[in-house]
């Protein structure tokens, strides 16, 4: 958000700046590091904000493990069409709904469509969180 609206950090927090950015490149690994850096750059400064606000109101509750093999659900990946997997990857590159639209010859509400239903699917609620996802899984 800094970035998009040229505010500079307070120097004071620069150093928990870094220690951060350093610590969350550790957890997700190089790649889905910099996948979900690139969807968060890509987002709308009021969508930023949101999942800002989302993120601070903590995580969901895990599901309940699964008791028998009749409630084990294939991965999620596995249910995404090919059309989804599509914008899946160009999501992670940091493309917006009219770039991934032009690429794929779609319109932009309709990657819009594709965007919403893999976030359903995914169980995310985020094109940064999805853009990790496929990074962490190997989908992009």
């Amino acid at each position: 958000l800094r970035e998009a609206t040229g505010a500079a950090r307070p120097a004071q927090l620069e150093s928990r700046f870094e220690r951060t950015m350093a610590g969350a490149r550790r957890a997700l690994g190089g790649a889905a590091f910099f996948a979900a850096r690139g969807a968060g750059a890509a987002l709308a400064p009021e969508d930023a904000v949101a999942e800002a606000v989302a993120a601070l109101a903590g995580p969901a509750a895990p599901p309940p493990a699964p008791t028998s093999a009749a409630e084990v659900r294939p991965p999620a990946a596995a249910r995404l069409t090919p059309r989804e997997r599509e914008v899946l990857a160009q999501v992670v590159m940091g493309r917006s709904d009219r770039e991934i639209a032009a690429s794929l010859a779609i319109s932009p509400r309709t990657v819009e469509y594709h965007v919403a239903n893999l976030l359903a699917k995914l169980d995310l609620g985020s094109r940064s969180a999805a853009a990790a996802y496929a990074a962490r899984h190997g989908l992009a």
